[in-house]
């Protein structure tokens, strides 16, 4: 019988050797004294589990696969190194409700860092000692919500943020998983919550900034203004109040900004019940210096109005002035085009003005007639004017010069070294600019014409 208990266990561990254990060049263990097994791979089943995997001094050491059979448990799996019998090292335990623990052990427990999800969606990413999540950790929500920050046993304990799916977001202490101690909690909408925290809620004393620019700093309790506060209005004016379940419920008085009394007495419910002297001393459980500060909070708003009025009446100043070119551009375009049409693409006309005295002699004296006559290379003007009474601002007016035969046929002449200029001027109605042209000796040229390419 023991021998065919060692053949199983034998070929079981040959089995395990080459394909759980792949990685491992332990020999399979064949002593039928479990633990006289050491330094080898084998299997073993009990009524609590089954283990397959590496053995040390009869322990379960190195890696292995453990699979659970009691009752309590049944259907669980760890995965990973053993050490001394106990989960030591990186493993991988899947429970039978669907979580799932990746990450280190020791001594049997989640120690060090590992990943822990959970069948319904949430997953915690981070530190971890005997099983609880403990130090640094992200737990994410299968809802959107994120918690990034300290943890200790198990629950959120010390600094962090909380981000929720819907933009909202606290960040600061946290006690048994609420929001206890220092914090400030924003809103999407821009409202803002900074001060004490009790059991998720403003508890002591914090500021809250509304969206219209009031701010009150004071104290809370539940969420709610309760007791003394200070708010400072959007029109530039402090109030000190009493509050009751967040509406002012008791005395009050009103500054304007230069810390002059505009109107005190008594409220109820949120509303003025009757208007009396109140003794400023009645509100001693306000800090003078937040008094102090709402004061300077007011003179600060009133500069920056100040200053916000002057940039937009400059942007105004400089938009009207823009727009003033803009629609004297915009006049004078028109104008261009109407001229256009009227006299022509440019309205600029461009005519010869210059004769070589000694070349034209010499044409006459060879019978040749009158005609263009220039020296080889020499500098050649053509006039140009503005014909219609548009004053041309307008600088860049690109021409080209072509000859023309007494034929009408146009030639371009291939000595010409110049035969394209832009104009870099601005003219004027009845003005005369020369332009300047190298030509070459043409005789039987009649005529220079120039003819305006572009006019931007």
């Amino acid at each position: 019988m023991m021998k065919l208990i060692r053949l199983t266990l034998l070929s079981l561990a040959f089995v395990l050797s080459g394909a759980v254990f792949g990685q491992s060049n332990l020999p399979a263990c064949i002593e039928s004294d479990v633990s006289r097994w050491s330094n080898c791979t084998g299997l073993v089943t009990t009524s609590n589990f089954i283990y397959s995997g590496a053995f040390l001094n009869g322990k379960f050491h190195g890696f292995g696969v453990l699979d659970v059979l009691h009752p309590s448990a049944k259907g669980q799996k760890y995965v990973g190194e053993f050490k001394d019998g106990n989960f030591n090292g990186q493993g991988t335990y899947t429970f039978l409700n669907g979580n799932k623990y990746v990450g280190e052990y020791k001594d049997g427990k989640r120690n060090g860092q590992g990943t822990f999800t959970l069948a319904n969606g949430n997953k915690y990413v981070g530190e971890f000692k005997d099983d609880k999540y403990n130090g640094q950790g992200t737990y994410t929500f299968l809802n959107g919500n994120k918690y990034v920050g300290e943890f200790k046993d198990g629950k959120r304990n010390g600094q962090g943020t909380y981000t929720f799916a819907d933009g909202n977001k606290y960040v600061g202490e946290f006690k048994d998983g609420k929001f206890n101690g220092q914090g400030t909690y924003t809103y999407l909408n821009g409202t803002k919550y900074v001060g004490e925290f009790k059991d998720d809620k403003y508890n002591g004393q914090g500021t809250y900034t509304f969206l219209n620019g009031n701010k009150y700093v004071g104290e809370f309790k539940d969420n709610k203004r309760n007791g003394q506060g200070v708010t400072i209005t959007a029109d530039a004016g402090i109030v000190l109040s009493e509050w009751i379940d967040d509406k002012e419920h008791g005395k009050f008085i009103r500054y304007n900004a230069d810390k002059k009394i505009q109107m005190s007495g008594i409220s109820a419910g949120g509303k003025i019940v009757s208007r009396e002297d109140v003794d400023p001393n009645d509100f001693k459980r306000i800090a003078t210096s937040i008094i102090s500060d709402a004061f300077n909070e007011l003179q600060e708003r009133a500069s920056q109005r100040l200053a916000e009025k002057r940039r937009r009446s400059e942007e105004a100043d400089k938009f009207n002035e823009q727009e003033k070119i803009r629609k004297k551009l915009e006049y004078e375009s028109k104008l261009v085009i109407e001229n256009n049409k009227k006299f022509g693409t440019t309205g600029v006309v461009l005519h010869l003005d210059y004769f070589n005295t000694e070349c034209l002699q010499s044409l006459h004296g060879k019978g040749l007639g009158f005609g263009l006559c220039t020296m080889e290379g020499e500098d050649f003007n053509v006039n140009a004017s503005v014909r219609n009474n548009l004053k041309v601002d307008i600088k860049d007016i690109e021409v080209e010069c072509k000859y023309v035969a007494q034929s009408g046929t146009d030639l371009t002449p291939t000595r010409f070294t110049r035969n394209k200029t832009t104009i870099y001027q601005r003219w004027t109605p009845g003005q005369i600019k020369n332009i300047n042209f190298k030509i070459g000796g043409v005789q039987q040229t009649k005529n220079l014409k120039c003819k305006v390419l572009t006019w931007k």
